[in-house]
C-alpha cells in the first residue's frame, strides 16, 4: 500500500460542541505536523531563499500578486495569532471570518488560543490594509490527537468561524459560501492566500482544477500549487456572476512523485451561511 504524507500549509473538528466542551481525540493516525512547530523545534530561522525577483526559488509561475483593494481580493486577510504565526481567512458575513481550525490549536499547551490573542486584517498588503478587527469568540471543529495533529480522516473538520467585534464586511464586502452541494471535478477553481514565501501580499492562482471530492463531498481535492501560509485560504469559483467561496485550504498531501491540495469544503459548514 502507498503511503500517503501529509502536511499544513502554516502556522487542525462536522458541527462541534462549544470550545468549553470540546474533547480532542487521542487515537487519530499521527501524520502531520503544522509547519510552525516544526520550525520551532528544529531551530530553523525561518529564512526563505529567493531569487532576484525576491521570489521564492521554487515560486510558482501560476501564482500571480493580486490587489488586495479590488473585488474579490478585499474580502480574503491574514489571521494573526498570538504573535507567532498567520494563516489566510476570508470573510463570509459582515462580522464572521472562516479559516482552519489548525491555525488556533497551541499543540504546546493542547489547547486553544484565546480570542483575545487572535485578530483579523483584510485586505492586507505591505503593511497596508482596508480593515482591522479582534474577535471576541470563535467556533472551531475538529479531532485533534495529543499533538494537535489531523489526517484525511479528519480534514473535513479542519475548519474554524471567528466572530469579529466589528463587523468590517459591511464596509468591505465578504464572500457567501457556496449554495452548491458539488461541483463537477475537473472544474476549474481559484486559490487565494498568503503564502509564506510572500507574507506581504495576496497572491492567488487561477485555472487550478478540483480533482476528487472525499466524504460525501465534505471536502476536495485539488491541483492548485500551495505552500505554508495558504492554510485557510479561499477556494473560490465565479458562478453567474459572483464568486463564491467552495472550500478552504487545508492540507498538503504526498504519495510517491505526486503532491496535491486537500481542502474542506463549504458543505461541511451548512450551519455558517452568513
Amino acid at each position: 500500500m502507498n503511503k500517503v504524507l501529509l502536511g499544513w500549509a502554516l502556522a487542525a473538528w462536522a458541527f462541534s460542541a462549544p470550545l468549553s466542551q470540546a474533547n480532542t481525540d487521542q487515537s487519530s493516525t499521527v501524520t502531520s505536523v503544522p509547519h510552525h512547530l516544526l520550525e520551532k523545534s528544529r531551530g530553523d530561522t525561518g529564512a526563505i531563499q529567493l531569487d532576484e525577483r525576491g521570489l521564492h526559488l521554487n515560486y510558482p509561475e501560476e501564482r500571480r500578486q493580486v490587489d488586495s483593494l479590488q473585488w474579490p481580493w478585499r474580502a480574503i486577510g491574514q489571521v494573526n495569532v498570538a504573535a507567532s504565526h498567520y494563516c489566510s481567512g476570508v470573510l463570509i458575513a459582515p462580522g464572521k471570518v472562516l479559516t482552519v481550525a489548525h491555525c488556533l490549536w497551541d499543540a504546546y499547551r493542547k489547547d486553544w488560543y484565546k480570542p483575545k490573542d487572535i485578530h483579523f486584517v483584510a485586505a492586507y498588503s505591505q503593511g497596508n490594509y482596508l480593515a482591522y478587527s479582534r474577535i471576541h469568540s470563535f467556533m472551531a471543529a475538529g479531532r485533534f490527537n495529543a499533538t494537535g495533529q489531523i489526517d484525511l480522516e479528519t480534514v473535513h473538520t479542519d475548519w474554524a468561524i471567528l466572530d469579529l467585534q466589528q463587523d468590517i464586511g459591511d464596509k468591505i464586502g465578504y464572500l457567501p459560501l457556496s449554495e452548491k452541494r458539488r461541483i463537477a471535478s475537473g472544474a476549474e477553481v481559484t486559490l487565494a492566500g498568503y503564502r509564506r514565501d510572500r507574507p506581504e501580499v495576496l497572491t492567488a492562482q487561477e485555472g487550478c482544477k478540483i480533482l476528487a471530492w472525499n466524504r460525501s463531498g465534505a471536502s476536495f481535492d485539488h491541483n492548485c500549487e500551495i505552500i505554508q501560509g495558504d492554510s485557510g485560504g479561499p477556494i473560490l469559483q465565479r458562478h453567474k456572476g459572483y464568486w463564491q467561496v467552495l472550500g478552504i485550504q487545508s492540507l498538503e498531501a504526498k504519495m510517491e512523485d505526486k503532491r496535491w491540495g486537500v481542502a474542506v469544503a463549504a458543505r461541511a459548514l451548512p450551519f455558517a451561511k452568513p
